[in-house]
C-alpha cells in the first residue's frame, strides 16, 4: 500500500450540505486503498459546512472565511494536499455519486503515461442514470462555446480504454502533483465556471494529454450549489467567457468575436 500513490479527494461545500453528505458516503464505499478526502466549506449560507465537520470528523475540513468562488475555493484545497504529500487531486462537486471502482482507472493511465496531463470520467445523470453528461468534449475556440461528447444520449458507450479528450470537467477532475508543479493551480480570475476550459487547455499548451476514462463511472445531480441558476449565475457565466476569449484568442479574432457575441 504504501507505494500506492495518495489521492486527495477537494469536495467544496456551498449551499449543498445533503448532496454533500450522499457524495461523502458514496467515497466511504470506494475500492481504492489510500485516499483522504478534504471539505472545503465555501462559507456556505446555508451553515452547511459547520454540520458535515460534526458529521465526518474523520475527515480534514477548511473553512474559508468568505466563498472564494470554485477556483479559488478549490486551490485552497489544492496547497492544502501538496503540502500534505498528494500524488493526486481530485476534485469532486458535492452533488457527485460515484461507483466503488471508479479512481482506480484513472490513477492507472496518470501512472503509465507521464504525458497524462488530467483524467474525468464517464458521468451520468443521477436523475435519468442512462444519460450521458460528460464523456469527453471540446472547447470551440470560435465560438467561446463547450461542446460535450454525447450529452444527453442515451448511455450506450463500451468499456475500454482512456480516450484522449479536448477537455476535462471540473466536475470529477484528476490532476497529478507533476502538472500542479509545472502548469500552476486552476486559473483564479474566474469567480463559477470556464475556469476548466482554460485549465484544460493550458494544461494542453503545456504538452499534456487529457484523458476521458470511461471506466470510471459517477452520478451527477448537476447545479447542486446554484439551484434555481439566477440572474447572478447567467451574468458570471457570460463575463467568465468574454474573460476566457479574450485570454485566448489572437487580439483582432477577439474583437470580432466579441461583435458578433454582443449581435
Amino acid at each position: 500500500m504504501n507505494n500506492t500513490p495518495l489521492v486527495y479527494i477537494v469536495i467544496l461545500i456551498y449551499n449543498n450540505t445533503d448532496e454533500v453528505m450522499e457524495c461523502i458516503e458514496s467515497l466511504h464505499k470506494i475500492s481504492y486503498p489510500r485516499y483522504r478526502i478534504l471539505l472545503i466549506d465555501n462559507d456556505s449560507p446555508d451553515g452547511g459546512g459547520e454540520v458535515i465537520s460534526q458529521r465526518y470528523p474523520q475527515h480534514e475540513f477548511i473553512a474559508n472565511a468568505e466563498n472564494l468562488g470554485f477556483a479559488r475555493g478549490c486551490n485552497v484545497g489544492i496547497r492544502y494536499a501538496l503540502e500534505h504529500g498528494a500524488d493526486y487531486v481530485l476534485l469532486l462537486n458535492g452533488d457527485m455519486l460515484v461507483e466503488p471502482d471508479f479512481l482506480e482507472p484513472m490513477v492507472e493511465i496518470m501512472q503509465s503515461d507521464s504525458k497524462a496531463g488530467l483524467a474525468s470520467g464517464k458521468i451520468l445523470s443521477l436523475r435519468n442514470q442512462n444519460e450521458i453528461w460528460y464523456a469527453g468534449g471540446r472547447v470551440d475556440l470560435w465560438r467561446g462555446q463547450l461542446v460535450v461528447d454525447h450529452y444527453r444520449e442515451s448511455d450506450k458507450l463500451p468499456k475500454g480504454p482512456p480516450i484522449p479528450t479536448r477537455f476535462c470537467t471540473g466536475a470529477m477532475m484528476l490532476i497529478p502533483r507533476r502538472v500542479l508543479t509545472h502548469v500552476g493551480l486552476l486559473p483564479e480570475e474566474y469567480f463559477f465556471g470556464v475556469e476548466e476550459w482554460d485549465y484544460s487547455l493550458n494544461v494542453m499548451r503545456h504538452g499534456y494529454t487529457l484523458f476521458f476514462v470511461p471506466e470510471a463511472i459517477a452520478y451527477h445531480y448537476a447545479a447542486g450549489s446554484v439551484k434555481g441558476r439566477s440572474i447572478k449565475y447567467h451574468y458570471g457565466f457570460y463575463r467568465n467567457k468574454l474573460i476566457f476569449q479574450k485570454k485566448y484568442l489572437p487580439k483582432p479574432l477577439f474583437w470580432i468575436w466579441k461583435i458578433c457575441f454582443s449581435i
